[in-house]
C-alpha cells in the first residue's frame, strides 16, 4: 500500500470533473487500529489541487485490504465507505468503493485503476481491466491524463518531470 500511486482510470460518471496529473502519496502508521495517510495531488482545470486525509484499514476477508471511512452527514446520519483492493501487485492495484449511505448514487459503480509508474505499459492496464472483469465489474472508464505532468513536492509546489532541461540559446556568431 505505502508509496506513490498514479490513478490512471476511474468509473465514468456524468458529474466527474476532469482531473489530470493525479498522484497519491500513502503512508501507514499504527494506533489502536492501522491507519493510512493519503495525500492526493491533482490538476483541475489547469490549477494544482491538494487533499489530505486519514483512513483506518484492515485485512479484508474476501477482497483484499479494506479501508474503512466513517462519517456523519447532517440531516442524513452516519455512513461508511468501504474501499476494497481487488488486486495489488508491484505494478498496479485495482480498487472498488461502495457505501452504506442510502443517498449515494446507485447507478455508478466506483472503481479505480492505479499504477506505480506515471505512464504504465499498455499490458499493465489490460491486466488491471481484466481484474474488473474477473470480479463482474463491467464499467465504462474515464482516463486520467498523466502525460506532461509535474510531480508534486508538497501542497505549495510542483517539480517538473521533464527530463530535458531547456537549453539557453546562444546567438550564432557570424
Amino acid at each position: 500500500y505505502e508509496g506513490i500511486w498514479f490513478p490512471q482510470y476511474r468509473s465514468r460518471a456524468p458529474d466527474n470533473k476532469q482531473y489530470t496529473c493525479h498522484t497519491l502519496y500513502e503512508r501507514v502508521y499504527y494506533e489502536d487500529k492501522p491507519k493510512l495517510v493519503f495525500e492526493s495531488y491533482y490538476t483541475l482545470d489547469g490549477i494544482p489541487q491538494t487533499e489530505s486525509y486519514v483512513q483506518s484499514y484492515s485485512p479484508g476477508e474476501k477482497r483484499g485490504i479494506t479501508v474503512d471511512d466513517e462519517g456523519t452527514l447532517e440531516g442524513y446520519g452516519p455512513y461508511k465507505i468501504y474501499n476494497y483492493v481487488l488486486k495489488l501487485t508491484s505494478e498496479f492495484r485495482v480498487r472498488y468503493l461502495c457505501t452504506d449511505y442510502t443517498h449515494a448514487r446507485s447507478n455508478v459503480t466506483m472503481v479505480y485503476i492505479e499504477t506505480r509508474n506515471m505512464t504504465p505499459k499498455l499490458q499493465t492496464i489490460k491486466e488491471a481491466v481484466n481484474v474488473l472483469r474477473e470480479n463482474g465489474l463491467y464499467v465504462k472508464l474515464d482516463r486520467i491524463e498523466q502525460r506532461g505532468c509535474k510531480r508534486p513536492l508538497g501542497p505549495d509546489g510542483y517539480e517538473s518531470l521533464d527530463k530535458e532541461q531547456r537549453s539557453i540559446s546562444r546567438p550564432n556568431k557570424p
